[in-house]
């Protein structure tokens, strides 16, 4: 019995191993936030794990406005869903699907879906030209 068992182990093929990073990016491939800001469409995808919006050079979307942190808010991709992350000091305003409109500060987090607006240190209903529209589409 021992030599049987012995000839099953070594006529197994060995798997390949994959990555969970692999694997959660072929699982939300089709995944995508779709952001507008003053006439630029930018796009975010899984894989960018972080997105940066604020005054500082570096963020991924700059925007030069008094009522915009530094470093004001951050899009992850978690759990198969896109979150709004706050990190300012004026809050983050969010209106979801047209829905009311709601305050996010000190890194309170929304997940997105659908379609929205988002002020930075200002609410959805100001039209500034600061303003954002986005689209999240998760399937």
């Amino acid at each position: 019995m021992i030599e049987a068992y012995e000839k099953n182990e070594q006529e197994l093929t060995p798997t390949d191993e994959i990555n969970v990073g692999m694997f959660q990016e072929l699982l939300h491939s089709k995944a995508r936030l779709q952001i507008e800001y003053q006439g630029k469409s930018i796009e975010m995808i899984p894989a960018q794990r972080v997105f940066v919006i604020g005054r500082n050079d570096d963020s991924e979307l700059m925007i030069d406005a008094p009522t915009v942190s530094r470093t004001h808010a951050r899009f992850i991709f978690r759990n198969g869903k896109f979150i709004l992350i706050d990190q300012s000091t004026n809050g983050t305003f969010v209106s979801a699907n047209g829905g009311e409109e709601i305050c996010l500060m000190s890194e309170e987090e929304f997940p997105l879906s659908g379609s929205g607006v988002i002020g930075f240190g200002e609410m959805t209903s100001s039209n500034s030209d600061h303003l954002i529209r986005y689209t999240c589409k998760t399937a």
